[in-house]
């Protein structure tokens, strides 16, 4: 008998062998969602249209989503949403101030417009426009994803005031949506562009208002001081 050991091949289950073709097909029908919504709102996630660009049977889209349409618009906007928190963040992160971290978002924000050549906005933005009152749970989708994101831009404005910093976060969102619908309409990147200078100004008196109001506190009370 040889002393060379043979070499036994070691059979894979052929549910362990799918898994990782499962995942990638099923990232391409995501992707593909995502894709079209940009594009086109939620017309842009049509069955059909989504099987042809992830070059998918339709019959997978029931494999994988066999809650339907919506399952699949939610999930897509689920991957998308995680995408732009971690753009925003890095977007945001490095600024040497809170102005100048809110004009580079929008600027970056502009970049990926042209890029697209006016073709594509944000996903859950567009969808919205489309949604009508049937569609429930979409619509908490996008809810949701807009809220994370605000989540994330307050965490980089320095603005003392709790719900004030609330608020001038909702509305740097609230600019890059408007400005995604005017820079597609015009085909530019101006209507961003215009939008980052206006906030970054407004953030910055935002963020100067309570030192002013230190001062003007230190101020009366040395006045009260001097006439006592």
């Amino acid at each position: 008998m040889s002393s060379a050991r043979k070499l036994v091949r070691r059979r894979i289950p052929a549910h362990a062998m799918a898994r990782p073709a499962a995942r990638a097909a099923r990232a391409r029908i995501l992707d593909a969602a995502i894709d079209g919504m940009r594009r086109r709102g939620l017309a842009g996630a049509a069955l059909n249209e989504i099987v042809a660009a992830a070059n998918a049977p339709k019959g997978s889209l029931y494999h994988y989503f066999p809650e339907g349409k919506d399952a699949i618009v939610c999930e897509a906007m689920g991957v998308y949403g995680e995408r732009v928190r971690e753009y925003i963040e890095q977007s945001l992160a490095g600024a040497r101030s809170a102005p100048h971290a809110v004009r580079a978002l929008l600027r970056a924000v502009a970049e990926r417009l042209r890029q697209s050549g006016f073709e594509q906005s944000c996903a859950v933005g567009a969808v919205s426009l489309d949604v009508g009152v049937g569609d429930v749970r979409i619509v908490a989708c996008a809810a949701g994803e807009f809220r994370s994101w605000i989540d994330v831009i307050e965490s980089h404005l320095p603005i003392p005031d709790a719900s004030r910093r609330r608020q001038v976060a909702g509305f740097v969102l609230t600019a890059i949506q408007g400005a995604y619908v005017r820079g597609r309409a015009e085909r530019s990147i101006a209507p961003m562009l215009e939008a980052g200078d206006c906030l970054a100004a407004l953030v910055a008196a935002m963020v100067a208002q309570p030192r002013q109001e230190d001062d003007d506190e230190r101020r009366n009370s040395r006045t009260k001081d001097r006439r006592q």
